[in-house]
This record gives C-alpha cells, sequence and structure tokens, in this order.
C-alpha cells in the first residue's frame, strides 16, 4: 500500500487497526474511519460516504500530536523505502549446485583464509536454445541476464521502456514478456543450508513490474480494504459521487 503514497498506506493501516480491535492504542491516523457496523450500512445504501469521515477524540488527538506526526512519517519512509527499491525488484535466485552439499561447493586456499564458490557471476552465458528472439538481449551470443514476467491484462509493463522482448523457453515451456534491465549489484554467493542446498544470489530486476485491477485503484480502495479486513462487499457506486 506504501506505493500508493502515505495517504493510502495510512488508510491500511487505519482498516487493520479497526480489525484488530487496536484503534485507540495504535498511532495510525486516516481521514477516515471504520467500523463492520458502519460498512455494513454502507453497503446497504443506509448512509453515505461521509459516514467514513474521522470523527473520534481519539483520532484527533493521535492527528494533532507533532510526536504521534513525527513517529508516522518514520515509518513511512521506511516502509517506502523498502517497497520502491526491493518490494517485487531484489530477488533472491537459486544457482545450480554440486552434489555433496556446502563443502563440496567451496574450496578453501591461502591456508583457509580465502573461500572460493563452485559458481560466480556472468554478465552473460551460453544457452542451449535461444528463447528470445531480439540480438540486444546477446553479447556476441550469450544472453544477457534477464527477469520474465506473465503475460496479463492488468500488468504494467511501462518501466521495460524499450528493453523487452518476447520470451518462449521450449522445454520447460515458459512464456512472457523478458527485459534486459535485470543486473546483480552484489557478485557475492550466498549458502543458505537452512533453505536450500543451492547458491544463492541477490538480482536485481531493475524496474518494477505492477498488476493493477479495478479494485485496488485509489478510488476503489475502500472496496477492497472492507473485502480484505471484514469481509464486506461495498461496491464503489456507494461513497463515489460524480
Amino acid at each position: 500500500m506504501s506505493l500508493g503514497g502515505m495517504e493510502a498506506w495510512l488508510t491500511f493501516k487505519v482498516f487493520e487497526s479497526f480489525a484488530k480491535g487496536t484503534y485507540e492504542k495504535d498511532p495510525w491516523v486516516a481521514g477516515i474511519e471504520v467500523t463492520p457496523v458502519i460498512l455494513r450500512q454502507l453497503a446497504n445504501g443506509e448512509v453515505g460516504a461521509l459516514s467514513l469521515a474521522a470523527t473520534s477524540l481519539a483520532g484527533a488527538k493521535k492527528a494533532y500530536n507533532p510526536e504521534t506526526q513525527e513517529y508516522i512519517k518514520k515509518v513511512f519512509d521506511r516502509v517506502s523505502k523498502t517497497a520502491n527499491e526491493f518490494y517485487g525488484r531484489m530477488f533472491l535466485v537459486p544457482l545450480p549446485y554440486e552434489p555433496g552439499g556446502l563443502s563440496n561447493n567451496l574450496k578453501f586456499v591461502e591456508e583457509d583464509l580465502v573461500e572460493v564458490a563452485s559458481w560466480d557471476i556472468s554478465s552473460d552465458a551460453w544457452v542451449s536454445n535461444k528463447p528470445i528472439n531480439d540480438i540486444n538481449f546477446y553479447n556476441n551470443g550469450r544472453m544477457k541476464p534477464v527477469s520474465v514476467y506473465p503475460f496479463a491484462p492488468n500488468i504494467d509493463f511501462s518501466e521495460m521502456g524499450s528493453e523487452y522482448a518476447s520470451f518462449i523457453n521450449r522445454n520447460p515451456l515458459v512464456t512472457g514478456i523478458s527485459t534486459s534491465k535485470t543486473g546483480f549489484q552484489d557478485p557475492n554467493v550466498f549458502f543458505l543450508p537452512q533453505i536450500a542446498p543451492n547458491a544463492f544470489v541477490v538480482a536485481d530486476a531493475g524496474l518494477q513490474v505492477r498488476n493493477f485491477d479495478q479494485y485496488t485503484t485509489t478510488d476503489a480502495g475502500i472496496t477492497f480494504l472492507s473485502k480484505y479486513f471484514f469481509n464486506i462487499d461495498v461496491d464503489p457506486s456507494r461513497y463515489l459521487t460524480p
């Protein structure tokens, strides 16, 4: 929700607080306040959008408390940074590995002071078949790192710019739209035996591909949040006015 801005994120947090019954002690405050009763009345057309207005004393105290507002801003800044720089962009990718566990995927040199992994990151590599029919995705026949996303009507691919192409892999069958913006900011290879025997690398997709639908827009956010937190169906026409 933080990708939609502070007000959208705070609205989410307010819904969450009311759903948990912790609104009065939580710091979150926005322009609306909700209860299951009001949402059901709104869904049935018994009340209008003004019934969602934040009018409680608890909300007013939080809204006009400088320390609370400073705390909210700090939390939002941290969440927003994570959402914009990591969410849907940075991925922990497993690599092929040699059988035998961690000890067979590392070798030590200089009297056990330096370890060398079996796998290093490369800027390109040979592939047995070429799943992308675009020379811009290859360096002298070696394919660059790519990210592949499924085709869907609600996905926004605009951040790819001109760096995209169809991706068709035959075995196993994988199709989608790929981008060559992918790279590796950290060349280190990580071994996480608690997750899998593979070596892992952090890949940066270079962009965020977002999925939008009619319920997660700014206008219809109340519909989504009402369903998500209270399982109440509120038609957007109940609170959106011409």
